[in-house]
């Protein structure tokens, strides 16, 4: 099967009542696209704050194309990952689907429409303008990859590949595989072979054959037990990837070939040891991650999603819950490189309407179709270890026929995987007394939700039940797993989030004094604010402390509040943070009182001010890995000592930075390619003469791009910014923001960065 990316040259147009009649206004775009992160926030906005104030609406896509002479007579298949949503696809004005779910993955055969040696053209709309309909940020429009594959007559089937390690130690794996064949000749039989072979570290390992014979229009089920000796064994530490090439053959000739990455390893449970990657007993360190990509909104790019798993590993997390959606294949493919466990979670709700306009409104009808592509689209990616097949559902208590549509999505699971155990983030103090028992007995694990006070009564209860916590307040991390570590009958805890992400509007926020105490805030608020990384991926205090509890940070971490909200700021929600800096640099604040956190896996901490000793207090875990300080601020140099057994281990060193003397670039990379599909991350900071970024900064900067590429995306964390995420103009905050570039074309791209009175920033990127 051949693929073709069909990403580039489409023409978008956005429809709204003043020219939805008129002649339409199209503009060229590449995909992915997200038409919400293009839109201006508003208070009035229908997507509300779980939507982080921004506009749905109505998208057109045009494309026009025209095929090569050879692929007459072949099989042809549009593939779009995700397009949110009620996707409507037309093929030379004729509508060939219409597909409701907006973050499944959905193949349409278009041979019958397409003209050869004419121009053809593709049309989708994309209605997203029924709010609020999303449970957060989803973004509108195609905002993941679309792809064209070109088969014949007799191929293999798409997602009917499955790859399953039935057998593993250290000198051999035996490896189950099982695809199926199918002859689309509806006048004549088809005559063949069937070959598979892997394919490890650019060679050949192993492969076996059948011959096939088919009539028309029937499917061969093939199936092969394989053994590779001295396997590569994917784990966590090393991603180990091997290659399945299925071939069909007809008179010695391939005329169909599908590649299937995966990783040869197993996952078992159980009440005694918990969780088992390869044999071996391990906790799921995991965090909730949602699927946008911050200044680049929902769009989903191989960068965008290696950078998020790389950041995320960098803090010791080993897994993620995908809340609450399936994510992009990018993303996927990205654990599976980087050696991060995924729980793949398949819907937010059910039939049981949570907003106006969500997909309760097409579940009943849709719900089985939309499992199995998901499923035969991801079973073979070797990092997702467990599907949940919901998010708070209320049918969990049995009510609207729960037990039974649980049951029809277990059965449609295991159509398709036979391996993973299945869950559902359903159980709660709050629903523990109504849930139903019937529903919790299907799955392999129980999902609790910030359930700490559940897991002693369910032990009790059902000592045969595994639970594992799918969401926690990060202010609880080191209480969770000083408990976790010594309970086997609970796998692993995810902490709600990994990032800040768009929308539920300040969730994680400092609540000042008269503030109404709403779950989220009003406008505008427009991020979530409850992350380990902010929106840009700049690691926050809660971040640190993480990487200090669990071994990942060796010196402390030393966070201050600002003197000028000492003892009146407020008060973090459920889901937030103290409000500290890694900063001592306040001007205009010296001689006022304020208080230093030191983060440390020590048994004390000093500290140091200006050469004096301040205090040294006991830290470490009986003290919750944290020692507070109360001070003076006056400028200079702050320091921190660590003491293990007596004896000093670890420093770090804050000092107060001179004035603001230039804007510097730091890019993730220097060289990448050109061919639409890829981007680059910019990090823009305002520093002083010595290199240190000012903290307080707030500079409004101008960004310019030329060359062959085109300015993506850029933003800062603030949580309640103004600034268009695909402005040239915006400010820093806490002295950096974010830049994100697309390459277009061979060449370079020219990245620059001016500030007033402050000498500019500049960076090219090479393009290939």
């Amino acid at each position: 099967m051949i693929e073709i990316n069909f990403n580039l040259d489409w023409k978008f147009h956005f429809e709204t009542e003043s020219n939805k009649k008129s002649e339409y206004h199209f503009r060229k775009i590449s995909l992915p696209h997200d038409f919400s992160i293009e839109s201006e926030r508003s208070k009035d906005s229908k997507m509300k704050a779980k939507g982080g104030f921004f506009q749905g609406g109505i998208g057109i896509y045009e494309k026009k194309f025209i095929p090569k002479p050879n692929l007459e007579g072949k099989e042809i298949f549009l593939s779009i990952d995700g397009a949110y949503m009620n996707s409507e696809i037309y093929v030379n004005d004729n509508l060939v689907t219409i597909h409701h779910y907006g973050y499944s993955n959905f193949w349409v055969n278009i041979s019958s429409e397409i003209m050869f040696q004419k121009e053809n053209w593709i049309k989708i709309i994309i209605n997203n303008d029924m709010l609020p309909n999303s449970n957060g940020y989803s973004g509108s429009g195609i905002f993941r990859n679309v792809f064209l594959y070109i088969s014949e007559k007799l191929h293999i089937i798409n997602g009917e590949t499955f790859v399953n390690t039935k057998y593993l130690d250290n000198t051999r794996a035996v490896i189950n595989v099982s695809t199926k064949v199918k002859n689309e000749y509806t006048d004549r039989k088809a005559y063949g072979m069937i070959i598979t072979e892997i394919e490890g570290r650019d060679k050949k390992l192993i492969s076996t054959g059948k011959n096939i014979i088919l009539e028309p229009d029937e499917v061969f089920d093939f199936e092969a037990n394989l053994t590779i000796e001295n396997p590569a064994i994917w784990n966590i530490n090393v991603a180990q990837l091997y290659t399945l090439v299925n071939k069909v053959i007809i008179n010695g000739k391939v005329i169909d070939k599908a590649e299937t990455r995966f990783g040869i390893r197993t996952i078992e449970l159980s009440r005694q040891e918990g969780f088992k990657l390869n044999g071996r007993p391990m906790k799921l360190k995991g965090c909730c991650i949602h699927h946008d990509n911050g200044p680049i909104g929902a769009c989903s790019y191989r960068q965008a999603e290696v950078r998020k798993v790389e950041l995320l590993k960098q803090l010791g997390y080993n897994a993620v819950r995908t809340v609450h959606n399936p994510p992009s294949r990018e993303f996927l493919d990205a654990c599976d490189r980087y050696g991060m466990l995924v729980v793949e979670e398949l819907f937010d709700g059910w039939q049981i309407r949570r907003m106006a306009h969500d997909y309760h409104l097409y579940f009943q009808d849709e719900y089985l179709k939309c499992v199995s592509e998901c499923i035969n689209r991801d079973k073979n990616h070797p990092s997702v270890i467990m599907w949940s097949v919901g998010n708070e559902l209320e049918e969990s208590t049995g009510c609207s026929n729960g037990e039974t549509i649980l049951k029809t999505i277990i059965q449609q699971i295991r159509k398709s995987d036979c391996e993973r155990p299945i869950t559902s983030a359903s159980l709660t103090e709050e629903n523990y007394h109504r849930i139903s028992d019937k529903f919790l007995d299907q799955l392999e694990v129980a999902g609790c939700l910030y359930g700490e006070e559940v897991w002693e009564k369910e032990n009790l209860k059902y000592p045969d039940r595994i639970l594992c916590q799918m969401a926690s307040y990060p202010n609880k991390m080191a209480e969770i797993w000083s408990k976790i570590g010594n309970l086997t009958y609970i796998i692993g805890d995810f902490s709600w989030t990994g990032f800040d992400y768009l929308g539920d509007a300040g969730l994680g926020r400092i609540q000042r004094a008269g503030e109404k105490q709403d779950m989220l805030a009003d406008y505008p608020y427009h991020i979530s604010n409850c992350g380990d990384y902010d929106i840009c991926g700049f690691v926050k205090p809660q971040g640190e402390y993480r990487r200090v509890m669990w071994g990942m940070r060796q010196e402390p971490y030393i966070g201050v509040e600002d003197p000028q909200n000492y003892k009146k700021y407020g008060s973090p929600t459920k889901w937030g943070w103290e409000d500290i800096e890694n900063s001592w640099s306040f001007p205009g604040k010296e001689g006022k009182e304020t208080k230093v956190h030191i983060y440390a896996n020590a048994d004390e901490a000093e500290l140091i001010l200006n050469g004096k000793t301040v205090e040294r207090k006991e830290v470490g875990s009986k003290r919750s890995y944290e020692a507070e300080f109360e001070v003076i601020y006056e400028s200079g140099i702050l320091e921190c000592f660590t003491y293990k057994n007596g004896i000093k281990s670890h420093k770090s060193i804050l000092a107060t930075c001179k004035a603001a003397y230039e804007v510097r670039l730091i890019a993730d990379r220097v060289q990448m390619n050109g061919n639409g599909t890829d981007i680059a991350y910019i990090v823009c900071e305002i520093v002083d003469e010595d290199g240190c970024v000012i903290p307080y900064a707030d500079n409004a900067v101008h960004i310019t791009v030329t060359g062959e590429g085109v300015l993506l995306g850029s933003g800062n964390a603030h949580p309640c910014a103004l600034n268009h995420y695909q402005s040239e103009n915006l400010n820093v905050y806490k002295g950096r923001a974010l830049i994100v570039v697309r390459g277009m074309a061979q060449g370079e791209i020219r990245i620059r960065v001016q500030a007033d009175k402050l000498k500019s920033g500049e960076y090219i990127i090479s393009l290939s």
